[in-house]
């Protein structure tokens, strides 16, 4: 597991807006007669996250002193709990782009938008 973990003051992800997708892990040959042949490249594979958090004021100064100070504006992995058949766990990710945020209620609560991924998917 990675060295950091995502701070247990702030909440977690949010489910409304909460999408993931994998990198292909299938490679392709055509072949000039019969079916193609296909077959799996890797084991694991990175899973791509599209994540939203709301803060409050004192939770986006958190947030913002450990993505830029702790994780090297994003960087670097830490340890975050990610939601997906298997039920929430514990995983490795990074942000793959800086994080934009939007203020809401007159700067009083933040809407963080973030790209991050998940260096393997828990599937059981």
């Amino acid at each position: 597991m990675a060295t950091f973990t995502y701070p247990t003051t702030l909440p977690g992800l949010l489910m409304s807006d909460y999408e993931y997708t994998s990198d292909t892990n299938v490679i392709r040959t055509e072949l000039d007669a019969g079916p193609a042949r296909q077959r799996r490249r890797f084991t694991s594979v990175p899973t791509k996250i599209k994540a939203s958090f709301n803060y409050s004021l004192a939770q986006m100064r958190i947030f913002e002193n450990f993505f830029h100070f702790t994780l090297s504006d994003g960087a670097s992995w830490f340890n975050l709990n990610v939601v997906n058949g298997s039920g929430q766990n514990l995983s490795e990710a990074r942000f793959t782009k800086p994080y934009t945020a939007k203020a809401v209620a007159n700067g009083q609560s933040w809407n963080v938008s973030a790209e991050i991924e998940i260096k393997a998917m828990t599937i059981l």
